[in-house]
């Protein structure tokens, strides 16, 4: 008889401890799952900063593109302006040298 109540107690002790393990097992897959999940909203986190300093640094960019742009626009703008005022200048000379050349044989 004592064998038997030997042999329940180990069975029961290893059983014991077969589910202690189970329940620690447990206890460390949750606490992992915990972790990835953690690991995984950061990550997230981190995604989102670097889009939002992205599409900041491509806003600036943009804008100073845009202003490059917009100066050298402005200075064909300007240049034109200036080669169209001189070629009227210069045909206002000219008109004037032949009318006068007409008259008093400019040349």
């Amino acid at each position: 008889m004592k064998l038997l109540e030997q042999m329940l107690h180990e069975t029961s002790n290893e059983a014991m401890l077969h589910l202690q393990k189970k329940n620690t097992l447990k206890e460390e897959i949750q606490l992992y799952r915990s972790y990835l999940a953690e690991a995984k909203r950061e990550e997230r986190q981190r995604e989102q900063e670097l889009d939002s300093l992205l599409s900041e640094e491509v806003e600036k960019q943009l804008a100073k593109i845009t202003q490059q742009w917009r100066k050298e626009r402005e200075a064909r703008r300007k240049l034109m302006d200036d080669v169209f005022e001189n070629a009227q200048t210069t045909n206002k000379g000219e008109i004037g040298c032949i009318g006068r050349r007409e008259k008093s044989g400019c040349s």
